[in-house]
């Protein structure tokens, strides 16, 4: 199902949000992510992916990282609950020294470690500038690195004229 639409949607202009978060039928796993983020390599138009509950593992996660590197059309991308853990989330943090378009990036409940949050923080404090939105498993981390995430986003966002409220 994921690997035939992707591929259908390739070529489309017109189609700016996928929305899978839930997905009851089936799901997105990971050969689903690894083909969305085939098509996100391709793709210049999708502007929004949600796939928050999804279970699409380290292989998706990493697989969708490694796509955003060469799209910069996507803002905003939910990954919340994704059974992920760090190997995932040091892999979008790699691929936001890339990045350029992403605004908003949702991670929190795929077990973050201290040591990848503050990878994190450090991409967003010397990488990526375009960051507004990040949210980790706050409950896995020191509150010294929640508020450095926050701060280094609240940053970006006032460097664009964005208030909370706009981008929120």
């Amino acid at each position: 199902g994921f690997i035939a639409m992707a591929d259908a949607l390739r070529h489309n202009s017109t189609l700016l949000t996928l929305d899978f978060e839930s997905h009851s039928v089936g799901g997105v796993s990971e050969v689903g992510a690894t083909a969305l983020a085939g098509l996100l390599r391709h793709n210049d138009a999708i502007e929004v992916l949600r796939l928050g509950y999804c279970s699409i593992g380290s292989a998706g996660a990493s697989a969708l990282a490694n796509a955003l590197t060469n799209n910069n059309t996507l803002q905003e991308l939910n990954l919340e609950y994704c059974s992920f853990g760090d190997e995932g989330v040091v892999a979008f943090a790699n691929a936001l020294k890339l990045n350029r378009g992403l605004q908003e990036l949702k991670l929190h409940g795929n077990k973050t470690s201290q040591a990848t949050a503050e990878l994190l923080g450090d991409v967003l404090r010397y990488d990526n500038t375009t960051i507004m939105w990040l949210s980790v498993d706050w409950s896995s981390i020191s509150l010294e690195i929640a508020e450095k995430i926050d701060r280094l986003a609240e940053i970006n966002k006032e460097s664009v004229g964005c208030t909370p409220q706009e981008v929120a």
